[in-house]
């Protein structure tokens, strides 16, 4: 136990430098790891596990909407060497087809950028629920107020993800339940 706690700890120091994207895959691999060595499917040991799943994938979406984030990275342009005078000039591409693919790559990119979020979305929800889920089992083995604390976290991280997603009404709600 005290292992996994480290391992926790490391996660949780990784997810605050930033490094959100390396605290995720640590996280989903301690749960990997965790869940084949636990045979109910909705076990208290893997409760703490699925919540930090749930806020790292929460604090990368927050991290996403940092308005300087969303600048692209863009690398400058190495220098233009002068033309060898040996070789033919490269054909210039035609200028509608360049602005066409530049515009059609632009947009494959937007979109895979919102499936993402769509997906991080949808599997921090999942992480949430199931740490709920997991926090009323009946293995669990904390006093009554610390599970109801916990589970109270559960559903204020289930509002901040609403929060995130625009869905105000829907965030109340799971206020009220907690």
């Amino acid at each position: 136990r005290a292992m996994a706690d480290a391992e926790l700890e490391l996660v949780r120091g990784v997810g605050a430098d930033g490094r959100h994207e390396d605290a995720i895959a640590m996280i989903s691999d301690l749960l990997e790891r965790r869940s084949a060595q636990i045979e109910a499917p909705f076990s208290w040991a893997l409760a703490p596990l699925y919540l930090l799943y749930g806020e790292l994938l929460l604090e990368k979406l927050k991290a996403s909407d940092d308005p300087f984030d969303a600048l692209p990275n863009r690398e400058l342009p190495e220098p233009a060497s002068a033309p060898d005078p040996n070789t033919a000039p490269a054909p210039e591409p035609e200028p509608e087809k360049a602005e066409a693919d530049q515009e059609s790559s632009a947009k494959d990119e937007a979109e895979a950028e919102q499936e993402e979020v769509a997906s991080d979305v949808e599997i921090a929800w999942d992480a949430l629920e199931l740490a709920r889920k997991c926090a009323e089992a009946s293995d669990c083995d904390l006093p009554p107020k610390e599970r109801d604390m916990f589970v109270v976290q559960c559903h204020y991280r289930m509002a901040e993800l609403h929060l995130e997603t625009e869905q105000p009404e829907e965030a109340l709600k799971e206020l009220d339940f907690a």
